[in-house]
């Protein structure tokens, strides 16, 4: 039974004793020590069931994890609806086959039966003088049952309240903020000794309060202290009433007996036993002692022992300054600073396990930054990684006198936080956090640019016309006033503001919406080594602004109208002196080196002609003559007038030409223009539209016959049916596409041209065009010279069988394949192009057939036929009307 007057008598504890009652007194020690892993992320809590079954709570994994007693993982209990989340849930109780979970990041306790089914969740109530707002709504952050009443701790608004455990409804609650009796600075961990008094850990007052069974406070245990009670978190007491208290910071457990110090928890050598971060203790009716090490993941069960006190234990020390103390941990103590660095030379203030002692959970929880993810670089990383750097240096950025750094310019917590600036004002763009303890504002990448100014300067952000080095900063992620509006999107996808991959991984927009720093990078809790946001392994992040430009393949390309990425190469390529498989946005832009006034162009190319080169080599040309090697269109080219093509001013020919990379006619291979019907190639090749809807649009007469692409007409278009721009070769003239056919007997008295036979390919037995077969198409050539106007019937010179004035008559002269009547006038412009659907196969006459002219008039024919030119040429292919009837053709 207590009585009141043991408050006033507990310094005189060990004196009355003496050593004669040393023999009588017994101390716990950790007999053996196992460690349990499960894949934890930073656990937070452990309890078990009457069977000695554990379950651990992962609430960073939004799990319970189910082990048996000797550690083996059974079972998980993780929630399938978003609404039963368990995310950074940091504590639990069980009571008749019940689980509760302070459900601390949803502002509530939900209950699940031990099997893992959901059962209901416990509203909390907000205190009188707190609204609904999101940042004043309860959080429990520990559990105890205790008969008919659930206890918890709220971390909000530095309470205990204790619910009717039947209904759930709140009874009443005690404490508030402050250092006085029965005041908490961060209530945590609550056990009940054998007496149903409860204690209760208050952190960083660095105490233990004890509350009698109505609800009063009554007493405390332990002070604050450099070496026994620092940073306390976990609390449990054994069946022989003995106190156990961990501290976060020391990694030590402290041991109570009534309110008084007895020892450190030690094995049975001596030796004393440490952890990383102890945060939360649970004792079982089997014996055990079960310790959560949050930062190193994992849960050890300790079999305990008792042996005989043999000496008095060393009393806590007086601390001034406790609340300076509480960080600088240096000031309290006499010895050397030299002797308190850690590891890598930080004093403690500065030191991340200083900083994890209170956000793991107890007073903030930043367990997805700290140490979960990808960091910031710090002086704690890998010794290799920080090897990297020193070979990077000296760094292309000075490092400013605001933010500490080491001589190797590296970084711990304190040099980006500090404590000491108490803002009223949000200083950071996440409203959550309110007040990060920077040391300067971070509304716009402020704190990023001050280190990292090579990664901000010109981005366009401040000089619209000075841009391409870096990503542009400042975009405004709505729709502009004005179509002049500097730094706007048109794109309405993002006037809506950041994408939700970004802001799911924690990125947010400066003031004004615009675009920052951390729109794409994090800071704490990167998804990449480079601190993204979100993974860009497929150019998820790239994507998430630049959809259109960020096809999922190349089908989807295709249909965009856009140039492919996260499509694997037919055989890697050499690109800035590595192989690459795989096309991504990376491939051609570069986020933070890219090339002055362009769309980031790596290696200062200026020209996007370049890089196109790098990987279509095959379709890429130095000049016309290299071309016609390759059996492509000719490139380099300069051209005799400007064409206009979509908006562009054309004079020499070269792959934008054609293509626009990122904003193509939806349906084709990213190309300026349409192009099924001809009207990309009409651009340059005025005039030859016109064979839309005619015969030799084989979309009317052969729609089922495949070029040597292996697509039909209709897949390939109107021109592509019978020439290919990339992918001919040099044997085939005029970038033939067409699948030669067994070649047949041919006129002897034909001059033999390559470009006769793409005509005699299709019309001649088993061709494409057999129904108007060709016999007869020669006319004689040797000894004797032809002359002719080329813009009227135009000769072949048989060399390199171009159009001219002297030469050979071939198929071209007296018919232009792609105009189905004779022209009017010579040069017909703005002619309507027919609907294909609604054209049939036509029957030609001796005036149309793709003739040039419907007679002889101002034709060389009549030079040397006089008045037979007329039906020698109507006739020509005829053997029964001219060629067969007995009389030299010439004559």
């Amino acid at each position: 039974m207590r009585v009141s007057m043991m408050q006033c008598v507990c310094a005189l504890f060990f004196l009355i004793w003496g050593h004669a009652a040393l023999a009588a007194l017994q101390i716990p020690i950790a007999k053996k020590n196992q460690v349990f892993q499960a894949d934890f992320n930073q656990p937070s809590a452990v309890v078990s069931d009457g069977q000695g079954q554990l379950y651990v709570l992962d609430g960073m994994n939004s799990r319970v994890v189910v082990l048996s007693a000797q550690g083996q993982r059974l079972s998980e209990i993780k929630p399938r609806n978003k609404t039963q989340n368990l995310f950074k849930a940091m504590a639990l109780a069980i009571d008749k086959q019940q689980l509760y979970i302070a459900n601390t990041a949803q502002h509530r306790i939900s209950v699940f039966s031990l099997a893992g089914k959901w059962l209901h969740d416990i509203a909390l109530a907000v205190p009188e003088k707190a609204t609904e707002k999101l940042n004043e709504l309860p959080e429990p952050v520990a559990l105890l049952v205790r008969g008919d009443e659930l206890i918890y701790a709220d971390r909000r608004w530095h309470r205990i309240c204790y619910l009717e455990l039947s209904s759930g409804k709140q009874k009443y609650c005690t404490g508030e903020r402050g250092e006085m009796n029965a005041q908490f600075q961060y209530p945590f961990q609550i056990a009940e000794d054998r007496d149903q008094y409860i204690s209760v850990v208050d952190v960083l007052n660095a105490r233990v309060q004890v509350f009698d069974r109505s609800g009063r406070y009554y007493s405390q245990t332990g002070k604050f202290s450099l070496d026994k009670m620092y940073r306390p978190n976990g609390n449990a007491f054994d069946m022989l009433d003995f106190q156990y208290v961990s501290d976060s910071y020391l990694g030590t457990i402290s041991i109570y007996k009534q309110g008084h110090f007895v020892g450190l928890l030690k094995d049975a050598t001596g030796k004393l036993v440490k952890f990383s971060a102890p945060i939360n203790l649970h004792y079982n009716a089997l014996g055990y002692l079960y310790v959560v090490d949050a930062e190193a993941q994992q849960v050890h069960k300790i079999e305990l022992d008792y042996q005989v006190l043999t000496k008095l234990p060393e009393m806590p020390s007086e601390v001034s300054r406790k609340n300076c103390v509480m960080c600088h941990y240096s000031w309290g103590n006499a010895q050397d600073n030299k002797k308190l660095l850690d590891s890598e030379n930080v004093l403690p203030v500065a030191a991340l396990n200083m900083c994890y002692s209170c956000h793991h959970g107890a007073v903030l929880d930043s367990r997805q930054a700290i140490p979960h993810g990808e960091q910031h670089p710090t002086v704690y990383d890998p010794a290799e990684e920080k090897q990297k750097r020193f070979k990077a240096l000296p760094r292309k950025d000075d490092m400013p006198d605001l933010y500490p750094h080491d001589k190797n310019s590296e970084l711990s917590c304190t040099s980006c936080h500090t404590p000491h600036n108490a803002a009223e004002e949000p200083t950071t763009l996440y409203q959550e956090n309110h007040n990060a303890w920077l040391r300067g504002t971070d509304y716009g990448s402020e704190q990023c640019e001050a280190c990292h100014e090579k990664n901000t300067k010109l981005s366009g952000r401040e000089d619209a016309k000075k841009y391409g080095i870096n990503h542009p900063l400042g975009v405004k992620m709505h729709k502009p006033k004005d179509a002049t509006q500097h730094l706007s999107t048109a794109d309405p996808h993002l006037q809506k503001g950041l994408p939700e991959l970004l802001q799911n991984g924690g990125g947010a927009l400066g003031k004004n919406e615009a675009i920052v720093c951390q729109s794409c990078h994090q800071v704490h809790d990167g998804v990449t080594e480079n601190l993204l946001t979100a993974s860009d392994a497929q150019g998820e992040l790239c994507a998430s602004c630049h959809q259109r430009q960020a096809p999922k393949d190349a089908k989807a390309a295709r249909k965009a109208g856009v140039h492919p990425v996260n499509v694997e190469l037919e055989e890697p390529v050499e690109f800035r002196g590595e192989k690459v498989k795989t096309v991504q946005c990376d491939s051609c832009h570069s986020v933070h080196n890219g090339t002055l006034e362009t769309a980031l162009y790596p290696d200062e190319i200026a020209d996007a002609e370049e890089l196109c080169a790098d990987c279509h080599e095959r379709q890429h040309a130095k000049d016309e003559k290299e071309a016609a090697k390759k059996g492509i269109h000719p490139m380099n080219l300069e051209m005799d007038d400007v064409v206009k093509i979509a908006d562009l001013d054309v004079k020499k020919i070269g792959c934008l030409s054609c293509h626009a990379v990122h904003s193509g006619k939806p349906n084709t291979p990213a190309l300026h223009e349409e192009y099924l019907n001809g009207e990309l190639c009409e651009n340059c090749h005025a005039g030859k539209q016109r064979v839309v809807g005619t015969d030799h649009d084989l979309r009317v007469t052969a729609d089922e016959v495949e070029n040597q692409q292996e697509e039909t007409a209709h897949q390939a278009g109107v021109c592509s049916s019978c020439h290919t721009l990339h992918r001919g070769d040099a044997k085939s003239p005029f970038l033939s596409s067409v699948v030669a056919a067994e070649k047949q007997v041919r006129d002897k008295t034909a001059p033999g041209l390559k470009r006769d036979e793409l005509c005699m390919n299709c019309h001649q037995k088993e061709g494409v065009g057999k129904d108007k077969l060709i016999e007869f198409y020669g006319h004689p050539y040797k000894d004797m010279v032809l002359r002719s106007d080329e813009e009227v019937m135009p000769l072949v010179e048989r060399e390199h069988e171009k159009k001219a004035e002297l030469g050979a008559i071939a198929c071209v002269t007296c018919h232009e394949p792609h105009t189905w009547k004779p022209l009017k006038q010579p040069v017909e412009k703005n002619y309507p192009v027919l609907d294909y659907k609604k054209q049939e196969n036509i029957e030609g006459d001796i005036v149309s057939s793709f003739l040039r002219h419907k007679g002889v008039a101002d034709t060389f024919c009549v030079d040397c036929h006089g008045i037979e030119a007329l039906p020698k040429y109507k006739y020509f292919h005829h053997e029964e009307k001219v060629r067969g009837i007995g009389v030299d053709y010439l004559n």
